[in-house]
């Protein structure tokens, strides 16, 4: 058995929750959980709920105000147990992965000793990470038994009522009349995704992410590049208006591994038409290689452009 577990009737609310918010709304959903510790010192997750908050198809961003009450009157029930929030969210019909924003989100629970956090899909698939963040940084994506887990069938009636009651969509953005599409028209975190093109971009983000860690399982150079050429190719046969940036020189292997743990996953993705460069983006983020030198143009610029 894992260390982690949950009950069936636990998991089929976050499985309505998801449902309804991707029915009703074409979004994503989030909330907490509960770890609490058992007499075997395992972690049984469950008092899921939602709180107030604005969702998009993209992200969910929760009331300040209603996530600190949320902290406190669970802190007071629980001040005699040992328990831990976890804080989940929905990535609805796509995979399961942790985006740059979830990233930037779980960093924000780095208060304390530990942190954790779930993700699911209208699938039935999760992934569960827990972070460590005192005396050493660490993480590790995780088990969880689903105790008697049956197929979910009709959403109830006080999940509806739920969603309805807390959950908005942010004010329209107004597109800018321009060709480029700048880094904020992408920002997951301020905009309501009404074009199909956003929705792509969290998707486009989840196959380079893919890629980048199967390069980190087989440190296989040459079949990382094979990986995102394929990916463009498919991008451009779809007829997609974005593309993924290729480090195509050899000699800039040795800065890939910190950009993986630097760059924000939109980083890599750019729309079609303009110039990507691992250089430049290596320099805007101060990033060092393996030699603890900082990465230098040598007269060119390694530009991946779209095709």
């Amino acid at each position: 058995m894992a260390n982690f577990y949950m009950s069936n009737k636990d998991w089929n609310t976050l499985q309505n929750y998801a449902r309804y918010a991707y029915d009703e709304h074409t979004s994503e959903i989030g909330g907490f959980l509960i770890a609490e510790q058992d007499k075997d010192n395992k972690w049984k997750m469950h008092k899921p709920v939602i709180l107030k908050q604005v969702i998009s198809s993209g992200n969910t961003v929760l009331d300040k105000d209603a996530l600190s009450e949320y902290y406190v009157k669970t802190a007071m029930k629980m001040k005699d147990k040992p328990f831990q929030f976890v804080w989940w969210h929905s990535h609805h019909t796509m995979e399961v992965f942790w985006s740059g924003t979830d990233l930037t989100a779980i960093d924000e629970f780095s208060n304390g000793q530990m942190s954790i956090s779930l993700v699911i899909n209208l699938k039935q698939e999760y992934k569960l990470r827990v972070n460590l963040w005192h005396p050493y940084k660490m993480h590790e994506d995780v088990e969880m038994d689903i105790i008697n887990k049956p197929k979910t069938k009709v959403v109830p009636k006080p999940i509806r009522d739920n969603v309805d009651k807390l959950c908005d969509k942010p004010s329209t953005f107004v597109y800018p009349k321009t060709n480029t599409l700048s880094k904020k028209t992408y920002n997951q975190l301020s905009v309501w995704q009404q074009k199909p093109l956003d929705l792509e971009m969290v998707q486009v983000e989840s196959k380079i992410d893919n890629i980048l860690m199967d390069y980190l399982t087989s440190l296989d150079f040459q079949e990382y590049q094979i990986s995102v050429n394929k990916l463009n190719y498919e991008l451009k046969k779809s007829k997609s208006e974005l593309r993924c940036g290729l480090v195509k020189e050899p000699e800039h292997e040795k800065f890939l591994f910190a950009a993986m743990a630097t760059f924000n996953a939109d980083d890599w993705v750019y729309p079609k038409g303009s110039k990507w460069s691992f250089e430049d983006k290596c320099i805007e983020y101060d990033i060092e290689g393996e030699e603890d030198e900082p990465i230098e143009y040598g007269g060119y610029h390694n530009v991946g452009t779209a095709l």
